[in-house]
């Protein structure tokens, strides 16, 4: 007689069912009583309006009890962060107490060094010690060791080329420490914890570290610099003398062809890669560039100065690269991809008799090495110099200046990730702040060249950062376009950003971008 369904719950099996009376009192259709030990009795209506409290109260758990798992997770990657920052802080310090022992060291030298300076001491290009006079360094303070912590045993730090290799170890090391403290609080920061003032801080005190540093160098400046011209000289006069032989007919070759199907800088590393296999197996290198895509009438000439003087031809189309055919008067090598065997002073390899030299005052050799072929290969032409320096001047290059290289159009998303221009800039700042704090004064203007096959990105460049001053020519990001890359505009428009690039004093770009390569090699 009654409209209710009444559901039991019991609790245990009951033999004596009538022993266990249900009394309900309905009053006024409002209240439902049972006797809990046994069941209990629910209204149909009041069950449905109650379904989504009790959904709603069963989320609310969930979600409480997954927040609080993500909570101890996060506690737990602070901790390990935390410890992270602490070891990595360490390290820094120990940096900065190897910078101050060294220091101490170069100003117990500097009345010597001074006037070593001063007379113009410098050694020849095949000596591996700065000259000393009578009361030199030499005779003045005993032989300088420092205990090695890192990978046992002591180091000779008064050898001036091991007092280099030193330097640049600590200053590569000091940038490596950077980038890796800076890649994990950004991921950390991701998380919610505020890590802007603790990247603030240690951004500082690495580019003090830096500072000292270069400065601890400038006793070495002078050498330096004198060692690396002469070394140069050296390699192009080498370079000069493989590509024009006495006797053309006689002269062994190494035919290379521009004609692999690709972009401006995959076939300027084509040639490269030619290159360095000829000067290992000194042959001349012969290029044949008639099909070239950018220039097809006037190939190579037409922009660059021709490899030889004295020869420039062949007398066979070339037997086909192989492990044995040093015999063989002209050689023709295949695009590297098809290279076999593969011979072993390909990249990443450089000349064994420069190595002690460039492992003095460059901590990467083959690029170094690589820029030297690159400026060998890469020689305008007087209509190209011509082009170069009006453009230079139309869009007001000057120093100080950071290059930023931008690769995108149909790079991204095919073998590269698409980079907004925040994540370049970022390294332009930090360039800028370590020049302020080396010079000991603010940067009047900062000025960036900006190298991009986006033709809308330099508007955005200039609207986003309005004090940074942009040297770019849009027209050549517009010919650099998929549909006008294969043009004379967009030849010599590739052509003059990776001169300016290289010109610059510091340079952001990508390594999925073989033109980017090109840039670092050479400057």
């Amino acid at each position: 007689k009654t409209s209710y369904i009444y559901v039991f719950l019991f609790s245990r099996v009951q033999t004596n069912l009538r022993a266990r009376r249900l009394l309900i009192r309905n009053y006024k259709r409002r209240y439902i009583f049972t006797d809990l030990s046994s069941g209990m009795v629910v209204r149909l209506s009041w069950l449905k309006k109650s379904r989504f409290i009790i959904v709603g109260i069963l989320v609310c758990i969930v979600v409480l009890v997954h927040l609080e798992m993500q909570l101890a997770l996060l506690v737990k990657t602070n901790e390990d962060d935390t410890k992270r920052l602490s070891f990595l802080e360490d390290k820094v310090d120990e940096v900065k107490r190897f910078n101050l022992r060294t220091e101490e060291i170069i100003k117990s030298r500097e009345l010597s060094a001074s006037k070593v300076q001063s007379q113009q001491q410098l050694e020849p290009i095949s000596d591996h010690l700065l000259e000393e006079s009578q009361d030199g360094l030499a005779s003045t303070e005993k032989a300088v060791i420092v205990t090695n912590n890192y990978g046992g045993g002591e180091v000779n730090i008064t050898d001036l080329q091991e007092r280099l290799r030193l330097q640049l170890r600590v200053r590569n090391g000091v940038k490596e420490l950077w980038w890796h403290l800076r890649a994990r609080l950004r991921n950390l920061k991701q998380s919610g914890v505020n890590v802007d003032s603790i990247l603030e801080d240690i951004g500082y005190q690495q580019k003090t570290v830096l500072a000292d540093l270069d400065k601890i160098g400038y006793v070495t400046a002078v050498w330096k610099k004198r060692t690396v011209t002469e070394l140069a000289q050296l390699v192009q006069k080498r370079f000069h003398h493989l590509q024009n032989p006495k006797d053309c007919k006689t002269a062994r070759k190494l035919i290379c062809d521009l004609s692999k199907p690709c972009g401006y800088g995959c076939q300027i590393h084509h040639i490269g890669y030619c290159f360095i296999l000829a000067y290992a197996t000194q042959r001349t290198m012969i290029l044949q560039s008639h099909s070239w895509q950018y220039s097809s009438n006037k190939g190579w000439n037409s922009v660059f100065l021709p490899l030889s003087e004295t020869c420039t031809g062949t007398t066979s189309a070339g037997e086909r690269w192989s492990s044995n055919n040093d015999h063989v008067l002209e050689v023709k090598v295949p695009i590297v991809e098809m290279l076999s065997p593969r011979p072993p002073q390909m990249p990443m390899s450089f000349p064994r008799d420069l190595a002690e030299k460039l492992l003095a005052f460059h901590g990467y050799p083959f690029v170094w090495w690589a820029g030297q072929v690159f400026r060998y290969l890469l020689r305008p032409n007087k209509d190209l110099t011509d082009y170069i320096n009006s453009k230079r001047k139309e869009i007001g290059f000057k120093r100080p200046i950071v290059g930023v290289h931008v690769r995108r159009t149909d790079k991204v998303g095919t073998e590269a990730a698409f980079h907004s221009i925040e994540e370049y800039m970022i390294h332009v700042d930090e360039w800028y702040q370590q020049l302020a704090i080396t010079t000991g004064k603010p940067v009047d203007q900062k000025r960036v060249f900006l190298a991009t096959d986006d033709a809308q990105l330099l508007a955005e460049a200039k609207r986003k950062y309005p004090d940074y001053q942009f040297a770019s020519d849009r027209k050549i990001s517009e010919s650099a376009g998929t549909g006008t890359r294969y043009s004379v505009n967009s030849l010599y428009g590739v052509i003059f950003d990776i001169e300016m690039l290289s010109e610059s004093d510091y340079i952001v770009c990508t390594f999925s971008s073989q033109v980017s390569h090109c840039c670092i090699a050479m400057s």
